[in-house]
């Protein structure tokens, strides 16, 4: 029988994706703040000062303001002028359509230059609304630097936060299904039925989210590093300040983030989704864990491994020292059971799990929170339209897997349980041979890694 204690983590897990979701609102409604008030807020003053008419003013002030800061100074007009409008006098004090302090460009100084003249010479003009002469601007155009800079800045914001309350809303939506299964491991009739139905079209691999985040992470770099391009970049040059070049390292890494996870992609659809069904559902430590998954698009040279892993997330530190870690609690390895289909394979596997094992998304007695996955890799055989390629398969589910004894519908013959277990064993030790080169001399045994065994993900960090 369950306790209620065992269900805590999920309740706790559900909160902790709702307050992902609270925190991904303020990064969206900072960025929504940002292009409105940066750049539809001066867009909407030019369009309405489109009627308003020009005017001969006195500037009787007029200062180019600065603050300091530890990275750079910012700046701004200040002013103020009189006018007269339809026989009677008014003041005012906008010099542009802009407020605030920024460093964007050069607009701030020229402006200043230009007022400056008009003072001197005493031929100011002014827009003046013919409606209400109380509002007025000395300049009410666009900066399309501003415009470039402050909407692609808001909007990197804007989608950090969107993609961050998807996050929280997925967590949530996952902790709510991996709790009713908990909870109905051993249940049946209709409500098991229907907690079941969430897992009906499979589980989706990892692969699909892994080119997803390499795009998403790679396209605000490109974003971020546009308006600064823009802005910064044509002064320094024409001021021979050739180090601001550097710069180009962010849109060129976002760049190659990007090109990486289409490529990601690209191998994705070719291979297919692959979903993973659960045998049985849930899995249960103290019972079983397997199912399979199907591949339409090519064969594997030879029967594929697939591992069973419990693994502990947690973070260590804080601020910019924040870290996350991955630590295998458990691991189990069988050698793939394969069954031609007349479109591919059906790849199945099961394993006997220990029932002192922590389940799903439990955090009591773990650093941080448990997932199960189910991982595989191989060689896979794809037919093309000229030769026939070799390409690597990487896939990963992550399982649900709660405290019982259910145990899988299919059970591989006890004949193909030995003959996997000697190939298991001679997988390993080739696998060691090619990774550790083994030396025995009079002082012992030398073991010997070769380099360059990971350059596919050296180089790229």
């Amino acid at each position: 029988m369950r306790s209620g204690r065992q269900q805590k983590p999920g309740v706790k897990q559900r909160r902790g994706g709702w307050f992902i979701v609270v925190f991904g609102g303020i990064f969206l409604l900072a960025g929504l703040a940002v292009i409105f008030f940066m750049a539809l807020s001066p867009l909407l003053k030019w369009y309405g000062s489109q009627s308003w008419l020009p005017v001969s003013a006195q500037i009787e002030m007029l200062e180019l303001d600065s603050r300091r800061s530890d990275n750079s100074d910012t700046y701004r007009v200040n002013t103020r002028y009189r006018f007269d409008f339809n026989g009677a006098s008014y003041s005012g004090s906008d010099a542009s359509l802009y407020d605030g302090y920024d460093n964007i460009g050069s607009y701030w100084q020229e402006l200043y230059s230009d007022l400056k003249r008009h003072k001197q010479s005493n031929s100011a003009v002014v827009w003046v609304n013919p409606q209400n002469p109380d509002e007025s601007v000395l300049d009410r155009s666009i900066r399309p630097v501003m415009l470039l800079f402050s909407s692609l800045f808001g909007l990197v914001f804007a989608l950090a936060g969107a993609g961050i309350i998807w996050f929280g809303r997925r967590s949530g939506s996952k902790s709510s299904r991996y709790a009713a299964l908990s909870s109905l491991a051993d249940a049946g009739g209709h409500e098991a039925t229907a907690a079941r139905a969430a897992f009906s079209q499979g589980i989706r691999s990892s692969a699909r989210s892994s080119y997803r985040v390499m795009m998403v992470v790679g396209i605000p770099f490109i974003l971020i590093s546009l308006p600064i391009m823009v802005a910064a970049i044509p002064d320094a040059l024409r001021s021979g300040d050739y180090a601001v070049l550097l710069v180009l390292i962010f849109p060129l890494t976002g760049a190659g983030m990007v090109f990486g996870g289409l490529r990601m992609r690209s191998r994705f659809l070719r291979i297919g989704a692959t979903p993973f069904f659960c045998d049985p559902l849930p899995g249960c430590c103290g019972g079983q864990v397997g199912g399979y998954f199907e591949v339409n698009s090519g064969r594997f040279s030879q029967r594929p491994e697939i591992r069973l892993c419990c693994i502990d997330t947690y973070t260590t530190g804080s601020g910019k020292n924040r870290s996350t870690h991955h630590r295998t609690v458990w691991q189990e390895s069988v050698v793939a059971s394969v069954d031609m289909l007349a479109s591919g394979q059906r790849l199945r596997a099961v394993f006997d799990v220990p029932d002192n094992l922590p389940e799903s998304e439990q955090t009591e007695g773990c650093r941080g929170t448990v997932s199960w996955e189910i991982q595989c890799e191989g060689l896979l055989n794809m037919a093309g339209p000229g030769a026939a390629e070799t390409m690597e398969f990487s896939r990963s589910w992550e399982v649900p897997v709660v405290r019982g004894q259910q145990r899988s519908s299919w059970q591989p013959p006890v004949s193909q349980q030995a003959q996997d277990r000697s190939e298991k064993q001679q997988r390993s030790l080739e696998s060691a041979a090619r990774q550790i080169s083994t030396t025995a001399s009079a002082g012992g045994l030398s073991l010997d890694s070769a380099a360059g065994r990971n350059k596919a993900v050296f180089l790229p960090l």
